[in-house]
């Protein structure tokens, strides 16, 4: 009977490691899913998000936004403003939650509404790989009647 070669006998000592590494990160483990936020859903899902919009007396338009969890969470909230298909600024937020209401507030001109976009990503510390996003489309979310000057 011949032995194994060094490569082989090396490689049959790791697998068992291996094995082991695959079975700890588990189905799902690196979860992402992204949620297309509309005023439907928000209606759907008041005990988590809200979104709530007001005229400033500058003209501009102040959003806040809510969400409710269980427990903490870590937040990264990522606001993009465009105008006439450019991109006019980026801003980009982490922070550690809290349990219960963590609100998110910026302004906005109403020219720049409809192309802009604020999203909103958490994960848990428990599980810090698998993440949900939660994308909105600020324009779909004003009244008429505030878009007015």
């Amino acid at each position: 009977m011949t032995r194994p070669s060094p490569l082989r006998r090396n490689f049959l000592r790791l697998l068992p490691g291996i094995a082991l590494l695959f079975w700890a990160a588990g189905p799902g483990s690196a979860l992402t899913s992204i949620v297309a936020v509309t005023p439907d859903y928000l209606r759907q899902h008041t005990n988590e998000l809200s979104l709530k919009v007001s005229r400033r007396p500058d003209g501009l338009l102040a959003f806040t936004i809510a969400r409710t969890v269980p427990e903490r969470r870590y937040f990264r909230a990522a606001l993009v403003v465009r105008r006439e298909g450019k991109t006019l600024t980026e801003t980009d937020f982490r922070s550690l939650g809290q349990k219960d209401a963590n609100s998110f507030s910026f302004a906005l001109s109403p020219e720049t509404l409809p192309e802009s976009e604020f999203r909103l990503e958490e994960t848990s510390p428990a599980r810090p790989r698998g993440w949900i996003g939660y994308e909105f489309r600020l324009r779909d979310h004003v009244p008429e009647e505030l878009m007015k000057p």
